[in-house]
């Protein structure tokens, strides 16, 4: 083996490890955009909240740890602020589905949510986003953890 078998094995390892690592960073970034659709559709149109709340409900939508907080706050803020009975129907029990795995952390977002209403003066409308974060609690309590 001479010097241009050496510089040619290098080279090629060289090339084998940038490629492996632009694979890597794809995936992140496919990854994050998936993620960042569902906290979107979250803050979206009722069909779409609807849609992400039945999909989580039933298991279709697997929660990445690395954006679990994100997506728990998105729809917990959708089960608040979503007018809409059905779509809000939907929410709570993909809620009350993520509840029995993350008890903790929808907790702590409700706690959050409801420490802001709690500032204001109770005009009529924080007064029904407090009811809601309510119900919410209340729907926690019947869940089984996993």
């Amino acid at each position: 083996m001479d010097i241009k078998d050496v510089i040619g094995i290098v080279i090629s390892s060289v090339a084998l490890v940038v490629s492996l690592i632009s694979f890597v960073v794809t995936l992140r970034e496919k990854r994050r955009a998936k993620q960042d659709a569902l906290v979107k559709a979250l803050q979206g149109e009722k069909e779409s909240i609807a849609y992400v709340a039945f999909q989580l409900a039933r298991g279709a939508i697997t929660v990445d740890p690395v954006f679990r907080d994100e997506l728990l706050a998105s729809l917990c803020l959708a089960g608040v602020f979503e007018s809409s009975d059905r779509c809000r129907a939907l929410v709570y029990e993909a809620i009350r589905e993520c509840s029995r795995t993350y008890a903790s952390s929808i907790t702590q977002h409700l706690d959050r949510i409801e420490a802001i209403f709690g500032q204001y003066p109770q005009p009529e409308k924080i007064g029904y986003a407090k009811e809601r974060v309510t119900v919410l609690r209340n729907l926690m309590k019947t869940v089984v953890p996993r």
